[in-house]
């Protein structure tokens, strides 16, 4: 059976503006884009000076209430075996019940024609238990909504990104109308009357409730559209990034002892541990998973978490971390050869 051709949003409405220009990411309507929103951009966007500030100020508030609530049950609980209670199920559920994938960015895993499974309760529950059964909380190792993906076992790129997707849609709702008035969208493909785009977190009653808004529309479904800048491919808080800076550190420390595992250079000094080696004496021989490995060796380096953050400010500031046309186009090929 042939696949259906993808169709791009900037092409469908006939947007004739040069794509290096667009405030928006140009997803495809009828397939997902393997790319994701990343919490830590919202933060810098939110710090930044731009048309859309204040967009990204109130989602950056709305992840940061939608995180504390969650902090502040684990924090009334006066035992591990408290989670299991039903009361406080009751509270979880109703606090991570409703954080589901959105179909109308059109980003992540799911195929064409395919619905996804996005963000359920009991992935966004062990996720959470998680991080306060081992204690991430207190140990200051998981401070942000972003830090779980650096730690937390089974949450990565494509379920943060549904999570946070699902606490900004205000915002993308209102910037979605703001780009159909900028490229001027005809009124035919906008909702005559708000429609249900999911719900939405309250800030001040700290629970969730029915959104509705106008909406872009492609085959009477909502298309939301995503701040191009918000775009990633790969998460900033990568542990796979953090691994490596990690194992970086690591054989700085190994120059500073013996071991058998170090060797020697032709001028004489020391020559560490290659990071192979390094993750095979220290991950797998000691059967630790690489985010349980990542919790110890933050424990154990005091400046290991503070060194790879300033690593990202840095990117951030200096514009190195927004994707160009040329590298996404680079991607969805990667992608359609996959896909064959």
């Amino acid at each position: 059976m042939k696949k259906p051709k993808k169709e791009l949003f900037s092409r469908y409405y006939k947007i004739k503006e040069n794509p290096e220009k667009f405030d928006f990411f140009d997803i495809y309507l009828n397939a997902d884009s393997l790319f994701f929103v990343d919490a830590a951009k919202i933060k810098h966007e939110a710090n930044r000076k731009s048309e859309y500030q204040y967009l990204f100020i109130r989602m950056q508030n709305t992840i940061d209430s939608f995180f504390k609530s969650i902090e502040n049950i684990y924090e009334d609980l006066s035992s591990h075996e408290e989670i299991y209670l039903a009361e406080n199920t009751d509270k979880f559920k109703g606090i991570l019940g409703q954080s589901k994938e959105t179909q109308s960015t059109h980003l992540g895993f799911s195929k064409i024609g395919s619905s996804g499974t996005g963000n359920s309760y009991k992935i966004l529950k062990d996720a959470f238990d998680y991080v306060y059964m081992e204690n991430l909380y207190e140990l200051g190792l998981v401070n942000s909504m972003e830090d779980l993906t650096l730690f937390t076992k089974n949450f990565a790129n494509d379920r943060m990104s549904d999570l946070i997707i699902s606490l900004i849609i205000p915002e993308l709702a209102e910037f979605s109308l703001l780009q159909a008035e900028k490229y001027k969208i005809s009124d035919t493909y906008i909702s005559k009357k708000p429609i249900k785009l999911g719900h939405k977190w309250d800030n001040e009653t700290m629970e969730w409730v029915l959104y509705k808004d106008k909406a872009i529309e492609y085959m009477n479904k909502p298309v939301l559209l995503v701040p191009f800048r918000l775009i990633s491919r790969n998460f900033l808080y990568d542990p796979k990034k953090y691994l490596s800076h990690s194992l970086y550190r690591r054989q700085d420390e190994y120059k500073k002892i013996k071991s058998r595992y170090n060797g020697v250079n032709k001028d004489g000094s020391i020559k560490p541990p290659s990071h192979k080696t390094i993750k095979e004496v220290e991950i797998k021989e000691s059967n630790l998973s690489t985010k349980q490995y990542l919790i110890a060796r933050t424990q154990a380096d005091k400046d290991l978490k503070a060194t790879f953050l300033t690593n990202i400010k840095h990117a951030l500031e200096a514009g190195a971390t927004v994707l160009t046309i040329e590298e996404i186009e680079a991607y969805r090929r990667a992608d359609e050869k996959k896909d064959k």
